[in-house]
């Protein structure tokens, strides 16, 4: 579910997706910044919000490697730095 929340006008309803350049193990789609992430694969975040945001985001059974989405890297878990 992609919320009216970039650039929507109450009456207009446009909406201007930003330009996406997902690229290596990444995909355009919805995510959350609880998922895990290499640095916390073994604690995960317990609390989520409901809510997704649109942008680049891994690909099946890929994790980012941190929390920085820019560039987003994603590996695979066992591929994880150290």
């Amino acid at each position: 579910m992609l919320m009216c929340a970039e650039a929507c006008l109450a009456n207009d309803m446009q909406f201007t997706e930003p330009n996406y350049n997902c690229m290596g193990n990444t995909t355009l789609g919805g995510y959350n910044n609880c998922r895990r992430r290499c640095d916390n694969y073994n604690n995960p975040p317990r609390f989520c919000p409901l809510f997704l945001l649109r942008g680049c985001t891994c690909k099946k059974d890929y994790i980012p490697v941190d929390k920085s989405y820019n560039p987003l890297r994603c590996v695979l878990p066992q591929d994880c730095p150290k």
